[in-house]
Parts: C-alpha cells; structure tokens; sequence
C-alpha cells in the first residue's frame, strides 16, 4: 500500500510492538496520519512515530500515554499540527 497517508486502528488493536512494527513498513514515511485508541500504548510507543517523517496529525484515544510522552512526541514530529487526546487522562 505504497500510497497509504492515514492509518487508523479500533479500540485494543494496537501495541507498542505493533506501532514499532507498522513504523517499519517502507511507506511509514508518507503516513500524514496515525490515528490508535488502545489503552495497550504508552510512553514506549512514542518513539517510533519519529519514523512517520511526515505526519501531521495524531490521534491518542485511551491510551496510557503521559505528558512526558507528549513533549517527546512534539520533539519527533516537527510536522505535527494537530493532535487528538480522548478517553483518558493526561499523566505526568
């Protein structure tokens, strides 16, 4: 799927080990989107969006991300202008 620029996964369907894998495919690149709702991501999974060079939009719905791994989110992804937090709470 060389032209995909928008991935979205359903509630529980995405981990960490499965957003490293996804980061790997040789189109992660063109991905403008990366929209998961999984209470399986966390802080760990933040890093590999650094390989999504050109996304702009994010979506973090229950997840056990914390604010740390949003300023580190921020720090991989220059291109970001819109981001999505929904059915959680932001952690320090």
């Amino acid at each position: 799927l060389p032209d995909l620029d928008h991935v979205s996964f359903r509630a529980g369907t995405v981990t960490n080990a499965g957003l490293e894998r996804l980061s790997h495919f040789p189109a992660a690149r063109n991905y403008a989107a990366v929209m998961a709702a999984s209470s399986e991501l966390t802080d760990e999974a933040i890093p590999h969006y650094a390989r999504f060079a050109n996304l702009q939009a994010v979506r973090l719905a229950g997840t056990k991300v914390t604010a740390r791994g949003l300023a580190e989110l921020n720090r991989h992804c220059p291109k970001l202008t819109h981001l999505s937090l929904e059915w959680g709470r932001l952690r320090d």
